[in-house]
């Protein structure tokens, strides 16, 4: 499993920066990065290089000093007011007036209708997308999005279950995962062009499983036994992520997510279950149900977890045009949840880590 949470999280960060985006130059030195849309006679309309899918500006040419496009190619546009000279027409006709520029600007002005010259080269826009990565970005807004994902849960740590070393003399519990789920929703605060906090609320299950298997002969009549425990806790979880950003192309963007989770646990079981089989036939099973949370009483035995969690996320995602979003994220819990060192049937120090594949929509 963790071969897969790391070639996945190699294969998203290897193309963050696989494609450059247009810039926009203003005449006060601010540099937009941007897919432009339209160049017309007044106006110039883009979208944002962070935000594909988002809302489309429009900014007057008189604002802009020059447009760099992704293949190479510029426009340069006026850099002083233009002096109008008026001709002398017929009488009949209309007066009309030209615009004359430098010489030198003209060699680089396009007219706005013309198609852009697609043969130029790249001219390293690469320093640009890390330079205005940290650069506060004037338009952008809060967004928000749901979560939904499908978990693989397990423990870790030292479990000592007396019971097992009765039946196997393996006292050292080997958890095994147990599939749950997720569903939430995410708040996109934009700090920069492509750095983000996302808190987020999610209802999750956690836990865990195993088995323990035994046989014997006794008078010669040969017996055989399975004993499994399963935890079945659940949460109300809060992270709060630093998340990363960059445009792949057009309509694919790739993040990295990193920060802390705190978790309330809200209820859960733990399951018991033998069973018992001899040579003859005969069967025998058993189930017994106790809450996972909290300490033991008199007449009620508790598997005797702490509610409160906290651990550290690690995540990457895509985000696909029409604002879809699929990811990848592993919890890994810090907290020891056991109340007590010894207790009940056992002693140990355990610790939550969940695995799960996210899928969601952004608003």
């Amino acid at each position: 499993m963790k071969k897969l949470f790391y070639s996945l999280l190699f294969l998203l960060t290897s193309t963050v920066f696989m494609q450059a985006q247009d810039v926009i130059t203003k005449h006060d030195g601010e540099d937009i990065q941007a897919k432009i849309l339209e160049v017309n006679q007044n106006e110039i309309k883009y979208k944002r290089s962070n935000n594909p899918d988002g809302p489309t500006f429009t900014i007057s040419k008189s604002e802009v000093l020059m447009v760099r496009y992704a293949d190479g190619s510029k426009d340069l546009f006026n850099t002083t007011p233009q002096q109008p000279v008026v001709q002398q027409q017929p009488a009949t006709q209309p007066r009309q007036q030209q615009t004359y520029q430098p010489a030198q600007q003209q060699a680089y002005q396009q007219p706005a209708a013309q198609p852009r010259n697609n043969t130029a080269q790249p001219d390293g826009t690469f320093a640009g997308e890390m330079r205005n990565m940290f650069r506060k970005d004037p338009n952008a807004s809060i967004s928000y999005g749901i979560r939904a994902g499908f978990n693989l849960s397990s423990f870790r740590g030292t479990f000592v279950n007396s019971y097992i070393d009765e039946m196997d003399g393996d006292n050292s519990a080997k958890f095994k995962t147990r599939p749950g789920f997720q569903i939430g929703a995410i708040v996109d605060i934009p700090v920069t062009y492509g750095f983000y906090i996302q808190p987020g609320l999610y209802f999750t299950t956690r836990g865990a499983r195993f088995v323990a298997k035994e046989s014997e002969t006794l008078y010669e009549i040969e017996y055989s036994a399975s004993y499994k425990e399963i935890y079945r806790p659940f949460y109300l979880q809060v992270p709060i992520l630093a998340s990363f950003r960059a445009n792949v192309t057009k309509s694919l963007q790739v993040q990295l997510n990193t920060g802390p989770y705190l978790a309330i646990g809200l209820g859960g079981k733990e399951v018991d279950i033998e069973d018992y089989t001899d040579s003859a036939g005969n069967e025998e099973h058993e189930k017994d149900k106790y809450k996972f949370f909290g300490e033991s009483k008199e007449d009620e035995y508790h598997f005797g977890a702490k509610r409160f969690d906290f651990g550290w996320c690690f995540g990457a995602g895509l985000t696909i045009s029409g604002g879809f979003y699929v990811g990848i994220q592993y919890d890994l819990g810090c907290v020891n949840m056991l109340l007590e060192k010894e207790w009940g049937n056992g002693w140990g120090n355990l610790y939550n880590g969940n695995f799960a594949i996210q899928a969601g929509y952004n608003f």
